[in-house]
């Protein structure tokens, strides 16, 4: 055999070793495509297990930084709440409901400015003609109503406008007057008194509303607790006091109500024109602050 010859022998001889050597170590199973993609699948489960992992872990972190914020929350939330609580409590020592209290610049307002007249007669409770000053001494809801009708309601809502005060939109003209649903600060009102009312009101004080007074001082007015002040709400009359019943007989009813109101609020009218009878008769005694009636007819 010659050189060419030998090395083809050698080289399918090697061939028919090797492939003796990969059957019997199975070596064409480890290296298929079937194998190959199965450990590149296992390897990328497992990268996808890791992934799963790691985002559930930035889950749990989110959900929790969800959870602090809301505790954050909830914290600032029962400190605000605690202050609007602190803040409505000293809102309300501060402020109140003027009540019958703002009457009296209102109206003394008015008679200053000519838009009402201070001894005007103005129907009042019971039938009766009081005088502005005396409606706003017996605190005569009626009187007031009618005095708020005469000044008009716009013409309230620019003094409390002017005074700065804020009211309720919607309050008809009586609410306005008597200071029912609305809110004014105590100094604010206390400044008003001594904007308004002069000394030739003083008459009126102190002045009594439910547990308030306002009193005048020499340095102004000034708005205390009623039971602070020794005060009451009920008005003071000598019972004991007598006087003597006038002749109001062919006076007109206006000069016979003004008589009248010296000495007593309780006055009832029947009729108008001039007085054609009374009650109590003229020139009897009568005792404290009691009910005269008058009756008068047209004068033709």
């Amino acid at each position: 055999m010659n050189k060419k010859a030998k090395r083809k022998a050698f080289f399918i001889c090697l061939a028919i070793c090797l492939m003796n050597f990969s059957l019997a170590v199975k070596i064409t199973e480890r290296f298929n495509i079937k194998r190959i993609s199965d450990y590149a699948g296992h390897e990328a489960s497992g990268l996808s297990i890791i992934t799963a992992k790691t985002q559930e872990q930035k889950n749990l972190i989110e959900k929790k930084k969800e959870e602090i914020k809301e505790v954050q929350a909830a914290e600032i939330k029962e400190v605000k709440e605690a202050r609007d609580i602190k803040d409505s409590l000293k809102n309300e020592e501060n402020n109140i409901e003027p009540m019958f209290f703002i009457a009296i610049p209102i109206v003394c307002h008015m008679i200053k400015n000519k838009v009402l007249d201070r001894d005007v007669l103005i129907p009042s409770s019971n039938n009766t003609w009081k005088k502005p000053f005396q409606i706003l001494k017996d605190k005569d809801r009626e009187g007031l109503k009618n005095i708020a009708n005469m000044i008009g309601k716009g013409a309230l809502i620019r003094f409390l406008k002017n005074e700065g005060i804020t009211y309720t939109e919607g309050l008809d003209a009586e609410a306005l007057i008597t200071g029912t649903g609305y809110v004014v600060y105590k100094d604010r009102l206390t400044g008003i008194f001594n904007k308004n009312v002069d000394e030739n009101w003083y008459g009126l004080f102190p002045y009594v509303v439910d547990k308030f007074a306002m009193v005048k001082t020499e340095k102004g007015f000034e708005l205390s607790e009623a039971k602070r002040s020794g005060l009451s709400d009920k008005r003071e009359i000598i019972k004991d006091a007598q006087w003597t019943m006038p002749d109001l007989k062919n006076l007109p009813i206006r000069d016979a109500i003004e008589q009248l109101n010296i000495k007593t609020a309780k006055i009832k009218v029947f009729g108008s024109g001039f007085v054609i009878d009374q009650s109590p008769k003229p020139r009897e005694i009568v005792k404290g602050d009691e009910e005269c009636i008058i009756y008068g007819r047209m004068n033709n």
